[in-house]
């Protein structure tokens, strides 16, 4: 089975599985680990019983929010297993690519993802005129 599991500084990985879901519907098996919010949660024992409770049948995505962050790092030792892949930085693009499919994936598929979901990520320009008129304005939206 595939599963999911971003872990991220604070709460951005409750909020990208809530958005996913309010698009989406609860397609994926997708776990939260949302680190330092609760002084008293430890990641290294949140980790351990993650993947304590993960088969060798199992595909185990890991998104965190992060490259070299501490939660990143934490998790590294468990994505040397071949079936755990370790993706440091997402977008909502990417996760809704994985999510939506149910198959099992290959590591060249998802670096095809990634790459796909970084042209995702751009920079809007929008002209800007001194006259402003309301009739160019709903040009712009139409």
């Amino acid at each position: 089975m595939k599963k999911f599991l971003f872990a991220t500084h604070g709460t951005l990985a409750a909020g990208a599985k809530s958005t996913l879901e309010l698009l989406v519907g609860n397609v994926a098996d997708i776990t939260c680990l949302t680190a330092y919010v609760n002084p008293d949660d430890n990641v290294d024992e949140q980790l351990k019983a993650y993947f304590s409770e993960i088969s060798d049948e199992d595909q185990v995505i890991v998104c965190t929010d992060l490259m070299g962050g501490s939660v990143n790092q934490k998790i590294v030792p468990y994505a040397q297993k071949k079936n755990v892949f370790l993706i440091a930085g997402f977008n909502l693009p990417l996760l809704l690519e994985l999510a939506m499919n149910e198959d099992k994936v290959t590591e060249e598929e998802l670096l095809d993802s990634i790459e796909e979901s970084r042209k995702n990520m751009m920079l809007v320009r929008v002209e800007v005129t001194d006259s402003g008129t309301k009739e160019e304005e709903e040009e712009f939206l139409a």
